[in-house]
């Protein structure tokens, strides 16, 4: 790297990487088109970008004599064959359009790295002293960051240390994402990186790290257990680093983004822990926007390069269809449109349905059922929707209402049958209801189904509409044998309470993740009459606008105004 300042003027920023995918050492000769050739030694499996802001000629010795290229921008190259004689050959990744330069101020060979700032966090748990531990995650953050600097442009330096408080009883590894996310704040233009000593994190999918997105501020990784060698540990940082900058998973085995990690391919000797072709032009394009454009959000790429990275992603999508990390990143970086609300709330239900499943899993007496389940599935949810940002309410909420809805009763609305449908398919919802352990609210799974309907009502449709369909169901009950239930009125209104908070912003997603429980957001029910006939209803409140309702509804408004859910 050429550490000269950048200019103020734009080039046309040009990213080629090159793989050695023989048995042996290759060389070439690199010439860019504004400025002196240089030759290029690629070791055995080895994976390295080239920046140019100029067009890109390789030569190099073929079975067939000297062979010379013209390399397409932000392309990916292999040489394939016998090392002193090899092929090059170009890996296909819908390459319309890719042979034109992005236009990015500075220089890619002469803009100075970039750099990452680093918080570096261990919970209580975490069994070394400070000098110790600091020690240990300091040389594991500066080995990540040389390999990462090779492969991407950009390396992160570690600015400060700290611990943070974790919840004990938290199982569910978006759910710890969301308490380190909520507890730690990363570092101007940087990132958090978390090291959890709590080995019981592991309901739902098998994590042993995560990150909200590209560019997202935290990383919470487990630091598993002391059979873990270290070269693991280093893997596993990688792994997160690279989803930071907008790598994911590949079926190649060797590459760090591999789905999988804890294979224990980095304990044996020889082995070098390196990025796979595909990825690493990713992160350095990814890269280029940091240390050039200083961007510091997915969304702020400009929409060249998202059109790039969409065709990327969309290739890796195809290679591993049952994997979410390409399809999702090919979503975000969709140029012209934005991501449909069908696909957010599919994308969302998804995520409770998995941690549904999950839970059905487990022997019986492990398995979540009433309220903790319902708190379980609530607060992973919302932890996933957190990264939809100012969509993430809505989707949320409608989600949780389909979750808990066995009735169809959201389907059946003119206003959301369609989206509904879209997202969330009659075989997805058997699937999911099969999955489903019996959450509750106060002990009640009808509870539950109010309070979750009625604010997913006042997403799809209003607040106003959702109280009044609520009332109209108990006015249907009071004719029928279960009659007016006021418990039933109380979630009803809990629900949409609940709903308001989130869609004005007073409760967040992060918030939810954190904090949902049935006593913080659910009133008690002591006192309120339930089974009223029709007959009942008539003599004891007489009708809805008649002062003895009123007076009831406004104390069931009043206990949910007191819960401590609205204490921000």
């Amino acid at each position: 790297w050429c550490l000269l300042g950048g200019c103020a003027t734009t080039a046309a920023a040009n990213v080629v990487v090159l793989a050695n995918r023989t048995l042996g050492e290759v060389r070439a000769v690199v010439r860019p088109a504004d400025s002196g050739a240089y030759p290029l030694r690629l070791s055995s499996g080895q994976v390295t970008p080239l920046f140019s802001d100029s067009d890109l000629h390789v030569r190099y010795a073929s079975t067939l004599g000297q062979a010379g290229f013209k390399l397409d921008a932000n392309c990916v190259y292999y040489f394939a064959g016998p090392p002193d004689k090899p092929e090059l050959r170009k890996i296909g990744l819908g390459d319309q359009q890719s042979s034109y330069g992005r236009h990015l101020p500075g220089g890619g060979p002469t803009t100075p790295v970039g750099v990452i700032p680093v918080r570096v966090m261990v919970d209580e748990e975490e069994p070394l002293g400070e000098t110790l531990w600091r020690r240990k995650l300091q040389q594991r953050v500066q080995k990540a960051s040389e390999i990462m600097l090779r492969h991407s442009g950009v390396m992160f330096r570690v600015v400060a240390n700290g611990r943070w408080e974790t919840e004990d009883r938290t199982r569910d590894f978006e759910v710890s994402l969301a308490e380190f996310e909520r507890e730690t704040q990363a570092p101007p233009k940087g990132i958090a990186i978390g090291f959890t000593s709590q080995y019981h994190v592991v309901r739902g999918r098998t994590h042993l790290g995560g990150t909200r997105g590209p560019l997202s501020q935290h990383i919470l990784l487990r630091e598993w257990s002391q059979h873990v060698s270290e070269n693991e540990r280093l893997e596993l940082l990688l792994h997160e680093l690279g989803h930071y900058l907008g790598a994911v998973h590949s079926r190649e085995p060797d590459s760090v983004m591999r789905p999988v990690l804890g294979d224990r391919q980095s304990r044996l000797k020889g082995f070098d822990i390196r990025f796979d072709p595909v990825n690493t032009l990713v992160i350095s394009m990814v890269g280029e926007e940091v240390r050039r454009r200083h961007v510091r959000q997915f969304a702020d790429l400009m929409p060249a390069t998202k059109q790039r990275l969409n065709q990327v992603y969309r290739t890796l999508a195809k290679a591993l269809p049952n994997d979410q990390s390409a399809p999702h990143l090919a979503a975000l970086t969709q140029t012209g449109t934005t991501v449909s609300e069908a696909d957010l709330l599919k994308a969302t239900l998804d995520s409770l349905s998995s941690s549904a499943e999950a839970n059905h899993a487990l022997p019986d007496r492990r398995r979540l059922k009433g309220d903790e389940l319902t708190a379980e599935l609530v607060r992973v949810t919302a932890a996933h929707a957190a990264r939809f940002r100012e969509r993430a309410p809505k989707a949320l909420l409608l989600a949780l209402g389909l979750a808990f809805d066995d009735t169809a009763v959201l389907r059946s609305l003119p206003e959301l049958g369609d989206l509904v449908r879209e997202a969330d398919p009659p075989a997805a919802m058997a699937a999911r209801l099969k999955n489903l352990d019996e959450p509750a609210l106060r002990n009640r799974q009808d509870l539950a189904k109010h309070f979750f309907v009625s604010a997913a009502l006042t997403a799809g449709l209003d607040a106003r509409r959702a109280e009044a369909m609520g009332v109209a169901k108990e006015l249907l009950d009071a004719s029928r044998t279960s009659g007016f239930s006021f418990a039933d009125l109380a979630a009803d209104r809990a629900g949409i309470a609940f709903a308001k908070a989130m869609l004005t912003g007073k409760l967040t997603p992060i918030q939810v993740a954190d904090q949902f429980s049935t006593e913080a957001f659910m009133p008690h029910l002591d006192g309120l009459p339930e089974g009223v006939t029709a007959q009942q209803f008539a003599q004891q409140y007489g009708r809805v606008s008649d002062p003895r309702y009123l007076k009831l509804v406004a104390e069931i408004d009043s206990r949910v105004a007191m819960l401590s859910g609205y204490d921000q």
